[in-house]
C-alpha cells in the first residue's frame, strides 16, 4: 500500500514536471516570437524615421523653391511695372511727336 501510494505520488510529480516543462516550451516559444516581432517593429520604425528625415528634406527643399518663386515673381512683377510705365511715357512722346509734327 505504502509503495502504491509512493507511486502514486511520485506519477503525479512526474505529471507535474512534465506541464511545467510544457509551459516553459510554450513560454520559450512565446518569448522568441515577441523577440522577432520586437526586432521587425524596431526595423519598420528605423525605416519610418528614415522616411520621415527624408520628407522633411524634400519639405524644406520645397520651402526653398517657394521663397526663391516668390522672389523671382516680384522681380517680374517690379520689371513689368517698369516696362508698363516705359510704354506709357513713349506712348506719350510718341503722341507729342505726332502733334507737333502734324502741326
Amino acid at each position: 500500500v505504502e509503495l502504491q501510494k509512493k507511486q502514486a505520488q511520485l506519477s503525479t510529480k512526474e505529471k507535474d514536471l512534465e506541464e511545467l516543462v510544457q509551459r516553459d516550451r510554450n513560454n520559450t516559444e512565446q518569448l522568441q516570437h515577441l523577440r522577432n516581432e520586437n526586432s521587425q517593429l524596431i526595423l519598420s520604425l528605423t525605416e519610418q524615421k528614415e522616411h520621415q528625415r527624408k520628407l522633411e528634406l524634400i519639405v524644406e527643399k520645397l520651402k526653398q523653391q517657394e521663397a526663391t518663386s516668390r522672389k523671382k515673381q516680384q522681380e517680374l512683377k517690379d520689371e513689368n511695372l517698369e516696362l508698363s510705365r516705359k510704354l506709357n511715357d513713349s506712348k506719350i512722346e510718341f503722341n507729342f511727336l505726332k502733334r507737333a509734327k502734324n502741326r
